[in-house]
């Protein structure tokens, strides 16, 4: 924990944060999607990607 001034959080830190967050979140993305087209031994266009609720096993 650390005791700065709202402003530089706003204007220093935060901005970093959020960019570094869609960097990992990209890397990520990108690494999930390649180890299931290899676990089910497609490529990545015949994998169909949808947002929602998972399957329960």
């Amino acid at each position: 924990m650390v005791r700065v001034a709202k402003s530089y959080v706003d204007e220093t830190l935060w901005p970093e944060f959020q960019q570094l967050q869609a960097v990992l979140h990209e890397h990520f993305e990108t690494v999930t999607k390649r180890v299931i087209a290899q676990a089910i031994g497609t490529e990545e266009g015949d994998v169909e990607m949808r947002e929602g609720q998972a399957l329960e096993a």
